[in-house]
Order: structure tokens, then sequence, then C-alpha cells
């Protein structure tokens, strides 16, 4: 029986044998609020050592849980839905899915333990399991990609964020190997700055933006981005990829491997948002719900980041550093990648089980499935964890820490068992007689 096509999915005609069987990217959706209540739990049992130091164990594992075990879990389970849909080429092998999610989820424990400890055969485990984890990820999403017969801007864009993975996968590698065999890297300082800078702006803020030029036009019934914004974000992508890695082959030291990132980081926290902000204002339908809000309350996050990044390099208080990892994060990608949680996963199980009912047993719409009420009560308790953690770092007091966690602990809390609850959802049963393919 073929697939309805309805509002949205029409636009960008989608089929269900496009994408991948729904475990998974709910495998890796479902992971994602763990690995936040981990974060919570270590910020309230290390509420006197942590955020106080961004090279303290406690606080590089903090961020590791965020942009491992929650945006990239969250990023990489949403590309195998996104690129057979954007892109119009399955990424094959996809049952291999469930040996990265396994293995990238090992190897962010390793990688916990390797941290705190010090331990090189941690750090040498950690390599293994994340060598394995992104090399079956990124091989047949390549392959995807390349073959793909879309050639459209939010293609490119995926592609130049896979890219940037591949980039800062490598140079992770690098440094996880050299620590675990204990062999000593004389540029180990500017290794690390182009790894952050090429995950934070081109990874992350690459695949946001790409992203954005497809689903805000698709879910929220915007007019398109500007051709101008959407080159003009590809070419500051791909800036943020090339500039910090010609920068590093070139001996260059921090300073300016910092001044190569610039054009990256304006496309990322000030660039992408302004457009993006403008396209949802001039939004063809005026209801504003939850995923909505979700939007635009990252998007201003964005110059927020960029202002936090800026007294990060020229001051030289210890504060602002990890007051612009918490706000890049859990501000603003953490967001803008729960707000699409909530649309994303409620479209997913609708499209797959309850879509092909229409017309035969009633079913309930897409947007009863995770209801706005309570997708608004998760954008409050993450704005909450986003205010209160800021208040912490820049006050330095451990109770702050520690409401700073347990704010992070309920909006991981409810994100978590909204969407546990969604992705429990069954069809209707069909009336006496009448089978699947009737």
């Amino acid at each position: 029986m073929s697939q309805p096509k309805v509002a949205g999915m029409a636009m960008v005609g989608i089929e269900a044998e496009q994408g991948p069987p729904l475990s998974i990217p709910a495998s890796y959706f479902l992971s994602a609020p763990v690995a936040l209540l981990a974060a919570a739990c270590l910020l309230v049992f290390q509420s006197d050592t942590i955020l106080f130091s961004r090279w303290a164990p406690a606080t590089m594992v903090l961020v590791h849980l965020g942009t491992l075990g929650f945006l990239a879990m969250v990023m990489m389970g949403a590309l195998y839905q996104m690129v057979p849909v954007v892109a119009g080429a399955p990424v094959p092998w996809p049952r291999l899915a469930h040996l990265v999610h396994f293995a990238l989820v090992g190897g962010l424990l390793a990688l916990m333990w390797a941290m705190f400890t010090g331990d090189g055969f941690a750090y040498v485990l950690t390599a293994s399991l994340m060598g394995v984890a992104f090399t079956l990820f990124l091989l047949p999403t390549i392959w995807a990609l390349i073959i793909a017969p879309t050639k459209t801007d939010p293609v490119y864009g995926i592609r130049l964020a896979v890219v940037a993975l591949v980039a800062l996968v490598v140079l992770a590698f690098i440094m996880v190997v050299s620590r675990g065999l204990q062999i000593p890297i004389a540029s180990w300082a500017s290794i690390q700055l182009v790894h952050l800078t090429i995950a934070f702006t081109a990874w992350i803020g690459g695949l946001i933006s790409a992203v954005s030029w497809q689903v805000l036009p698709m879910f929220y019934v915007t007019p398109d981005f500007s051709s101008f914004s959407k080159k003009a974000g590809l070419v500051l992508i791909a800036s943020a990829i090339v500039l910090p890695l010609l920068a590093l082959l070139a001996g260059a030291g921090p300073k300016w491997i910092l001044v190569a990132a610039l054009p990256g980081a304006f496309n990322a926290w000030l660039f992408h948002p302004i457009q993006a902000a403008r396209v949802l204002r001039q939004r063809k339908r005026k209801r504003r719900d939850g995923s909505f809000r979700f939007w635009l309350a990252g998007l201003a996050c964005g110059p927020l980041t960029f202002i936090a990044g800026l007294l990060a390099v020229v001051s030289d208080d210890p504060r602002w550093p990890i007051l612009f990892g918490w706000l890049l994060l859990w501000g603003w990608a953490g967001l803008i990648v729960h707000g699409m949680l909530t649309r994303i996963v409620s479209f997913l199980v609708w499209f797959h089980r309850l879509s092909p009912l229409i017309g035969r047993v009633p079913v309930p719409a897409m947007r009863q499935l995770w209801p706005n009420k309570r997708v608004e009560v998760g954008l409050w308790l993450h704005l909450a964890s986003v205010l209160l953690g800021s208040v912490a770092i820049l006050v330095g007091h451990w109770l702050a820490v520690v409401a700073m966690g347990v704010s992070l602990g309920l909006a991981a809390l409810w994100l978590g068992l909204h969407l546990l609850k969604v992705l429990m959802v069954r069809p209707p049963e069909l009336p006496a007689g009448e089978g699947p393919g009737n």
C-alpha cells in the first residue's frame, strides 16, 4: 500500500522506503536525554570543583556529554533520516546504525573514564570505539551524499557539515591516541583549538544552517531563504573548515587560528540567526507553537554566544570560556535541537505508524502526539536551566551550580519521558477481517 502524502510530506515527496526503520533514529534520540541526565548529576555531585576551570576533568567530561552525548547523538540519528529525504539517496547498510550507536555510547563512556583518571588504556579504548563508530557512520553517509541525485543548497550544506565531521574526528583521534600512548605533540594547543572551532562552527553550525533551509519552510511554512543567504552561508561554512586547517598546517598559533575561525563564527552565531529569524517572521501561519518558540529562543542565543566567545578571547577571566561553552551547547544549539526533536519525532511516529491507516480507522493528528502545552513546559524548563546555568557560571558558588544541575536534570527528564511516550505510540487496530494490505 502506498503511503499517503499530506501537508508537509508532499512538499518533499517523502516515501517510507526512503528512510531507515524508525528504531534507528529513535535509539539515538532516546540516548540524548540520558547524556543530559548524566551531565546534571555531574553538576550536582561535582558542584565544588566543576565550572571553575575549563581544563578540570569534570568540566571536560561535561563538555563532551553535551557535544557527543546530546548534540552528536541527535544530529547523527537525524542524518540517517534527513539524507534520504533531502538528498534523495538512502544511506546504505542502515542496520549498521545500531553498531554505530553502541560504539558511540561505549566510546563516550571510555572517554569519560579516561578524562577522570588519565588512564592510557582508557584513551586507547576511546580511540578504538570512536573509530569504529565514526567510520561506520561516515562511509555510508558520504557514499549516499556522493551519489545523491538532488543538487540543492541544503544538500551542499549537509555535505560540508559531514566534511567538517571528518576533519574534527581525525583531529580528535590524533589527540586521543597521543594521550593514550603518551606521544608528545608540540602543536597540541593548536590542534585542540582547530578541533573545537570546526566542531562548533562547521559541524554544529553548518548542519543547523543546512537543515534549517529545508525544515523551516517544510514544518513552519516560511518563505524560502534567499539565494544570497544560502550561497553566502555555504561559503562561510566552507571557510570554517578550510581556514583553521590552513592556519594549523602553516604552523600558526592560537591567535591566528581564532582569526581564521571568525568567518565561521560569524555565520553560526550572527548571519544565520538573523536570516532564519527573518524568514520565521515572514511565515504564512501566524500561530506560534512551542517548537517555533524553541527556534526563536535558540536563534536569540546566537549573538549572545558570539559575544561570550569574543570575551573569552580578549579577557583573562576564566568564567567567559565556560559561559561561552554553556550558551553554545545548551543555549543556541541545545534549544534548536530540543525544539526540533519535539516536531521531528512526532512526525516520524505519525508517518511510519499512523499515516497508512488514514481513511480506514480514526488516527490522532500529528500534533496530538506531543501536545503543545507539554512542548511549552519543556521550553520553559530548558530556558530556566540556561538562565540558572549562566548565573551559576558568573557567580561561581557551589549552590548555584547545584541549582543549575537540578534545572538541567528536570529539563532532561521532561524531554526523555515525552520522547519515550511518543515513541511508544502504536497504531490502532484495524476492523476485524481487514488486513494491512486490504
